[in-house]
């Protein structure tokens, strides 16, 4: 199961102990708070060395300790990637509820940003998040994405400190159209400075004003505003505000749930700007 959040994704794959989680993305966009990054980013810098992600060896990765994952201890490191060929550094749950890394054997042929389910069908270096191939990044670079954001952060236990964040490769959509995003994929905005909204996975659907902590726990064309990995916020359908008739077009498609109308920020006394003229969010009320 995968959770979003606003700006970076969060992804839940808790594991049983003394396993290595397994990387089913979807990419946590929670409303109003991006998921944490892992680490405070004030830190000094290390270098990481080897390639990471799927790219041959270009030298070695520098990014803030911890800033890429919170896990602190393990014989491999995960942006690094330094374990044998054709093993993969993942991260492991001991029976003590600690956390650390382990080399594992990677058989997947997938490369970089192909899509996929499983960590298993991904190439050595690589873990399956939000249905694409990717590599542990550091966000302040951008390195070693290809072709992608590094602005995912995977959520790997119940309290959101277990953190690593992989690189993001979503495809665009066109918010409030009909069919936006392929079958088992929701339209959801995921950068408001941009304005971007992108196919995303869904981790389990709250009802329209019901809570969530996640952006991906939300219907399509739904927004999870006020949420965090802590705090729950509530899900609102995207809307244009001018809107003649609030029902028409149907909610999802630009209007809204009968007895809600298409409103500006603020709205549950959180404020939103989504980058988008003329998007609001519904909400009850005149």
């Amino acid at each position: 199961m995968s959770l979003v959040t606003l700006a970076a994704a969060a992804f839940s794959a808790c594991s049983s102990a003394t396993t290595p989680t397994s990387g089913t993305a979807s990419g946590t966009a929670s409303s109003s708070a991006a998921s944490g990054s892992g680490g405070a980013g004030g830190e000094a810098a290390t270098t990481a060395t080897g390639a990471g992600g799927a790219t041959e060896d270009a030298g070695p990765l520098s990014c803030a300790v911890h800033s890429y994952t919170t896990i602190k201890t393990g014989p491999c490191d995960l942006l690094a990637q330094n374990c044998p060929e054709g093993k993969t550094c993942k991260e492991l749950q001991h029976a003590d509820g600690s956390w650390g890394t382990q080399c594992v054997t990677a058989n997947g042929l997938k490369a970089e940003g192909e899509t996929c389910t499983v960590d298993e069908e991904c190439r050595a270096r690589l873990t399956c998040a939000a249905g694409r191939c990717a590599p542990v990044c550091c966000a302040a670079t951008n390195a070693p994405c290809l072709g992608g954001i590094c602005n995912l952060s995977i959520q790997l236990d119940n309290a959101g400190k277990v953190t690593k964040q992989v690189c993001l490769y979503s495809e665009t959509c066109d918010l409030l159209t009909e069919n936006a995003c392929p079958s088992n994929f929701l339209c959801q905005v995921r950068d408001p400075k941009q304005g971007l909204a992108t196919c995303i996975q869904p981790s389990g659907f709250a009802p329209d004003l019901g809570p969530c902590h996640f952006l991906n726990e939300c219907a399509t064309m739904e927004h999870c505003l006020g949420g965090s990995p802590v705090l729950p916020g509530k899900c609102h359908f995207y809307c244009y505000r001018d809107q003649a008739n609030p029902a028409s077009p149907p909610a999802g498609l630009g209007g809204c749930p009968a007895g809600q109308t298409c409103q500006a920020s603020p709205v549950d006394s959180t404020g939103f700007d989504f980058s988008l003229p003329n998007v609001g969010l519904c909400a009850p009320g005149p």
